[in-house]
């Protein structure tokens, strides 16, 4: 299943990218993601980019006809990431630390100037092969996505206005 989430900022790129790195604000979006993460590696590649690869722990259980049908209660991951130089593109993917044959995710995060400001554009394609839960399992973690990328856009919405 493919997805793409826009968000739209009143400010260029490159201010949207200093307001994000800010530790107050990188505090808030992880207190907003509903996600326990913790850092496992990090590195900086010779072009610049960032490499991070942090373990995920969704604080929310999985709707309990999902963990009957998998079993497991969360869906936990390593998450690697690499961030551009700049820190307008960013490449993801997750490794699940169970069922790893039956899920893929990866995707990126774009910031683009627009009119007005900048959007932020988040896309990438979930797949799960799972009898009889896939496409449900799919379409939970796609709306999970799309409302912790809301969350995130009105936390910073807050640091680039000044009342965070």
């Amino acid at each position: 299943m493919r997805f793409r989430f826009v968000q739209r900022f009143a400010c260029s790129p490159a201010a949207l990218v200093e307001v994000a790195r800010r530790p107050a604000c990188e505090a808030a979006l992880v207190e907003a993601s509903g996600l326990e993460a913790v850092v496992e590696q990090v590195e900086t590649l010779p072009d610049g980019t960032l490499r991070t690869r942090t373990r995920v722990t969704p604080k929310k259980e999985l709707p309990r006809v999902i963990q009957a049908a998998v079993g497991i209660d969360r869906f936990r991951y390593l998450q690697s990431t690499d961030v551009s130089a700049d820190g307008l593109v960013t490449s993801w993917r997750i490794e699940p630390l169970v069922l790893a044959d039956r899920v893929q995710a990866a995707g990126s995060t774009r910031i683009v100037s627009a009119p007005g400001g900048c959007e932020q554009v988040f896309e990438g394609e979930i797949a799960v092969r799972a009898r009889l839960v896939a496409s449900t399992l799919e379409q939970g973690i796609v709306d999970d996505l799309g409302r912790g990328h809301a969350r995130a856009a009105e936390v910073i919405r807050a640091f680039i206005g000044g009342t965070a």
